[in-house]
């Protein structure tokens, strides 16, 4: 089976050296745009196109030198290492539109430098980023892995993913709020079980390295805030799920709750304390304050240095709803004295 390297931004050519030896079936792209049969001598073979990084940043869109070096008549794969689209969540090298992958004529475009799963549709053709094949931290939680593809006889383009990650990630969330008793550590050593559980479940027989997020409100708030209280639930946590097949390690336990407060009582008065859960329910149901929100966001995301600290996309969906949540309970928290009477 041929291999075909292109080195991008971590391992551009400047940083190797040629007495470093590659297995024969391994064709490795230079600093030009060039073309290499997939079955050597064989006139129909399909044609596989690739560069390499020279050095370590690459600011030019390089689609133009594909194209100057496109044998039209032949099926043709791309590879190429790439900022597609102007991803905010990356540094920008060899930055393209999916415009300028469609006008070289290649088909199918193997893209490297997002770590995130994308595939990309363009008349008469694809490009996909795979992503990366093993998650290396927290914030590259879910399946790690390549992708399949079959051109068939009439041209058409069928992929599908395949997991090889050996470890998944995973962030665990439990609500103080919504144990079956409030008042009881026994009932949140069980939600958290239970959550640990589930998320094992849907990790597709993978181990498991997760985090413990505590959050809401209620009367564990005190203890869970407790200097030992973390290490301790790490401690039983791993006893518990270290010695099992897939394993389960928690390397981490945080407590973002709050003191409590009935909520509910606040909401429905007509005044500062009532508009302003109102105003968070209402982005709860999304529109146009969630969409200034991800925009807000996106300056962050963006940010040439911030965005290498956070995670590769913007939050959506859970992690969200658990900002506009801590957003609240911040809001409370200082606006709510602890002797405030609520009536």
């Amino acid at each position: 089976i041929r291999n075909f390297v292109c080195h991008g931004n971590h391992d551009p050519l400047d940083a190797w050296r040629s007495e470093i030896p590659f297995p024969q079936n391994t064709f490795r792209f230079g600093e030009t745009v060039v073309s290499s049969e997939l079955r050597p001598g064989d006139p129909d073979s399909p044609l596989v196109y690739g560069f390499s990084y020279p050095t370590r940043e690459v600011r030019e869109n390089i689609g133009p030198e594909f194209q100057k070096v496109f044998q039209p008549g032949r099926v043709s794969i791309g590879l190429l290492h790439a900022n597609v689209g102007a991803d905010t969540g990356h540094e920008s090298y060899a930055p393209c539109t999916l415009e300028d992958l469609s006008r070289v004529g290649i088909k199918y475009w193997a893209l490297g430098h997002v770590h995130t799963r994308q595939e990309f549709n363009f008349p008469g053709g694809v490009a996909v980023y795979p992503g990366n094949i093993q998650g290396r931290h927290i914030n590259e939680s879910g399946p790690r892995g390549v992708y399949l593809v079959t051109i068939t006889e009439d041209g058409s383009i069928e992929r599908s993913f395949r997991p090889v990650d050996l470890i998944r990630w995973d962030e665990i969330y439990v609500d103080i709020a919504d144990l079956d008793d409030s008042q009881s550590i026994e009932s949140l050593a069980a939600a958290i079980s239970e959550k640990i559980e589930a998320a094992l479940a849907g990790a597709d027989g993978r181990h498991l390295v997760y985090r413990v997020s505590l959050t809401g409100r209620g009367p564990l708030h005190t203890v869970v805030n407790g200097s030992e209280f973390s290490e301790t639930q790490i401690t039983r946590l791993n006893g518990e799920y270290m010695n099992r097949r897939p394993f389960a390690y928690c390397d981490r336990v945080t407590a973002a709750t709050r003191k409590e407060i009935n909520r509910e009582d606040y909401s429905g008065r007509e005044d500062f304390y009532g508009d302003l859960l109102r105003f968070f329910d209402q982005a709860r149901s999304g529109g146009k304050i969630i969409e200034d929100l991800q925009s807000d966001l996106t300056l962050f995301y963006g940010h040439s240095r911030l965005g290498r600290y956070l995670s590769d996309r913007l939050p959506e969906d859970n992690a969200l709803a658990s900002l506009l949540d801590e957003a609240e309970s911040l809001c409370l928290d200082l606006l709510v004295p602890e002797d405030e009477d609520e009536n």
